[in-house]
């Protein structure tokens, strides 16, 4: 691929360059969002299969050191918003919209501008594979809903939560709780307001 055809691909490789992986799958992950953006002619478009770029949030209520859940309607579990790059948005801008969509949560990046903090590849529908951006979405647990969202849940009964960390670790997704661990250990680099 040529590296200057789309401004997308050459940020994340630049942000990837310096980006520490929480783990080994993280390292893999990365590795394989390198060569990816470095091969595929349209790494964030849905049709791209086997694999493709997706953007997700860990949004933060810093006041009380809580993240936003939200009951994912075809898989019955809590996650992190999030879903597929529109063509020519940017991912940090994907994952804003996302967030709004879903949960009608008014979120923002942090000050200092949008903050990765954690690379997941999972199995999306029909077998293949989400290299997932996890960025950091600012919000206030109390912040008013900007939008009806989405029908989110999967049955009667809340389908959004504020969860801390073991919350997260109880009731999210497994990947989740990692993104979380990430995120407290970039936390101090970040200008959080």
């Amino acid at each position: 691929m040529q590296r200057g055809a789309d401004p997308r691909v050459q940020d994340l490789l630049e942000r990837f360059a310096h980006h520490a992986p929480l783990d080994a799958l993280e390292s893999d992950a990365i590795d394989h969002l390198r060569g990816l953006l470095e091969a595929s002619v349209a790494p964030f478009a849905r049709t791209t299969l086997p694999v493709h770029v997706t953007a997700s949030a860990v949004v933060l209520d810093a006041t009380r050191d809580v993240v936003l859940l939200h009951l994912h309607r075809r898989l019955g579990r809590w996650l992190q918003p999030g879903g597929h790059i529109e063509s020519a948005e940017r991912p940090e801008d994907a994952a804003v919209r996302e967030t709004i969509e879903e949960t009608a949560v008014a979120v923002r990046h942090p000050r200092s501008g949008p903050v990765i903090v954690h690379l997941d590849e999972h199995p999306g529908p029909d077998g293949h594979l989400h290299l997932d951006l996890r960025y950091l979405l600012m919000a206030d647990a109390d912040a008013p809903a900007v939008g009806n969202g989405e029908a989110t849940g999967a049955g009667p009964g809340p389908t959004l939560r504020w969860e801390d960390a073991d919350g997260v670790a109880r009731h999210a997704d497994p990947s989740l709780a990692r993104a979380v661990a990430a995120l407290h250990r970039r936390i101090p680099a970040i200008d959080l307001d």
